[in-house]
């Protein structure tokens, strides 16, 4: 929610493509319903079954890259590169901590485009 909310204040030429997001999050909690669901404690190793928790892993991560970029293009007003946004994107990974330093950020961007909110 806040990548998506984020991206909303970024012009709209510039904006980030939410369709990878949307996707990984949905299959994220899947994937992760599906595990928590099904798992008996027991351990059993499938070759084929090992893409499943690593695409899940990739999924959490993007999903702090996509805010973490969102919040520094919405910024900065341009596409950036990756070690541009990296320590947002460890800020966000750490939870509380991350987001007492980046809440005031966010509290800025949205007195600033708070209108595109209200529709």
């Amino acid at each position: 929610m806040l990548g998506k909310a984020l991206n909303m204040c970024i012009p709209v030429r510039q904006q980030l493509s939410e369709t990878f997001l949307v996707v990984n999050l949905f299959f994220f909690c899947i994937i992760f319903v599906i595990v928590a669901m099904f798992f008996d404690g027991t351990v059993r190793f499938y070759g084929w079954a090992v893409l499943i928790p690593l695409y899940t892993i990739f999924s959490f991560l993007y999903l702090f890259y996509f805010a973490s970029k969102a919040l520094t293009t919405a910024e900065h007003g341009k596409r950036i590169s990756f070690s541009e946004h990296f320590g947002e994107m460890i800020l966000l990974f750490t939870g509380l901590l991350g987001i007492w330093v980046i809440q005031p950020r966010i509290n800025k961007l949205w007195e600033i485009h708070k209108e595109k909110f209200e529709e």
